[in-house]
């Protein structure tokens, strides 16, 4: 019975994981932005000398230049990979995790990868097919090491310079080990995955829960993480943790609400308009997403649902929902009158102003904490056990 759930729904399904993902060539841009998204929501500048050397160190590895130029790869940049890859640093992305993982459950013991796997499906062209197969998903899988080494270097970096300030010293071993944590809490990572999590996957309908649940992972550690580094009382960490909570807001706000007020505001696209096009065009499931909006030649509304390009769409998406719920509870119209207006701000005193913007928040934040106690207790119990606890590791 096993095996035959495994040859007709997992190899299926793991088949068409791997087309939807690394034979996909959009999939391959959203994979590389996504990730410098990533990168730029922990406080790092996606575009700096860090992502050159990093980029040479994955072309060593591919092999692609060396081809071209028929010449020998780096051992001292081979070394740098080797090194990586034992600490676990690299070679973690989460799609390519699961499709693999469905896929190697069905092969053979001769056969024990998804290389293999192709081989074996298509026999006449197996060895080709196999070499093919290996190096489009090891790009994949390079396009989300490029920014796990860019982020592993710069957190390096500040660990050494905020090293210098304490009295009790830490060596380098220590501190690239504490880099590597970093990386690994706060960018999505295979290994870490919730075993229950990793199971979903053998689910006969769904895709991908592993990438969706380590992006709350991810997002509730690196605000975890900001937190303790701002409170650090080391200089150097303090404002660590400043950047970092800084990326971590405004990559959130632009990646979401940001881009659909700018958006809104430059192509002159109305609340009404937004609300119609959203009832009308957007599938119940996206009724939350954030929107990019634009016009064609003719004037016409043209919209492109961010979900996919925005790798914290799943957090925001969800939190976006329940505070619609929360604010369903209170007149719109009325905050904007009492609080917005700008006639009512300027009759009014600083302090009071600030005063009612203050009570406002209060009676928001009570109604999200008697949604939760009343709604969603048993869920959020279930969340921080199964996605926030990562799996055990040897």
């Amino acid at each position: 019975g096993s095996k035959i759930y495994s040859s007709l729904i997992l190899l299926p399904k793991g088949l068409g994981r791997s087309f939807a993902t690394v034979y996909n060539g959009t999939t391959h841009v959203r994979n590389t932005v996504g990730g410098g998204i990533i990168l730029a929501r922990n406080g790092h500048n996606p575009f700096g000398e860090e992502t050159v050397k990093s980029l040479n160190i994955l072309d060593n590895y591919l092999g692609v230049s060396k081809t071209l130029t028929r010449g020998e790869r780096n051992k001292a940049l081979s070394d740098l990979y080797t090194e990586y890859l034992e600490m676990g640093l690299i070679n973690q992305n989460v799609k390519v995790g699961d499709f693999k993982s469905l896929i190697n459950e069905t092969i053979p013991l001769e056969s024990t990868s998804i290389n293999g796997a192709a081989g074996s499906i298509f026999s006449k062209l197996g060895r080709y097919t196999s070499k093919t197969n290996k190096f489009i998903t090891d790009t994949y899988v390079a396009e989300d090491d490029l920014w796990r080494i860019v982020a592993y270097n710069k957190e390096l970096n500040s660990l050494v310079k905020a090293n210098t300030l304490e009295s009790s010293k830490k060596s380098l071993n220590v501190l690239k080990q504490e880099a590597v944590d970093i990386v690994r809490d706060t960018m999505p990572t295979y290994d870490l995955i919730s075993p229950a999590l990793q199971e979903l996957k053998r689910a006969p309908i769904g895709n991908f829960f592993s990438f969706h649940a380590e992006m709350f992972r991810n997002n509730y550690h690196t605000t975890l993480r900001a937190m303790k580094e701002i409170g650090s009382g080391n200089a150097v960490t303090t404002e660590r943790g400043m950047t970092r909570l800084a990326g971590q807001i405004s990559t959130t706000y632009v990646g979401s609400k940001g881009m659909t007020d700018l958006t809104k505001y430059y192509f002159g696209i109305s609340d009404e308009e937004e609300q119609a096009i959203r009832d009308l065009d957007i599938a119940p499931w996206g009724q939350n997403s954030a929107l990019s909006f634009d016009r064609d030649i003719n004037g016409n509304i043209e919209v492109t649902d961010l979900t996919y390009t925005d790798p914290s769409a799943p957090v925001t998406d969800v939190a976006r929902a329940f505070l619609n719920e929360v604010l369903e509870q209170r007149n719109p119209a009325e905050i904007q009158d009492k609080i917005l207006n700008p006639s009512e701000i300027m009759t009014r005193r600083v302090e009071d102003n600030l005063k009612l913007y203050l009570d406002h928040i209060k009676l928001l934040v009570d109604d999200c904490s008697d949604l939760v106690e009343t709604n969603y207790n048993y869920l959020l119990q279930w969340f921080a056990h199964t996605v926030l606890r990562p799996a055990k590791t040897n």
